[in-house]
């Protein structure tokens, strides 16, 4: 979903470019999209592997589920981001930042947890 977002606003950012001639930051736009679908893989995958056995635990267990699938995404957005633009994206060295990745992962892990992942 996130790609299809970034990719639209790509797509957009060319069309502008087409329009006016600046193609200035169109690279870095289409590599959003990369980095979204790079992002939304590591989500799909922490969702295939871990979701089911996450789900089976007792009244937590989609929270749970939630939390490792917004955490794997995010973690690679953010070290992606760090890698292409240093000091743009979030990097992990600092306590701060480490305190402001956990507490947004269980935030919207909570959330994607309770709406996508309880049984009713």
């Amino acid at each position: 979903m996130l790609a299809a977002i970034a990719g639209l606003r790509a797509a957009v950012r060319v069309v502008i470019a087409l329009i006016t001639g600046d193609w200035l930051g169109v690279g870095m736009t289409l590599l959003t999209v990369a980095v979204a679908a790079a992002g939304g893989a590591a989500g799909g995958l922490a969702y295939v592997y871990l979701s089911a056995p996450l789900r089976r635990v007792p009244i937590v267990g989609p929270y749970l589920a939630g939390i490792v699938v917004v955490g794997s995404c995010l973690a690679i957005i953010l070290l992606l981001i760090e890698r292409i633009r240093p000091g743009k994206g979030l990097p992990f060295s600092d306590t701060d930042n480490r305190v402001a990745f956990i507490l947004g992962t269980l935030l919207l892990g909570f959330v994607l947890g309770h709406s996508w992942f309880r049984d009713g």
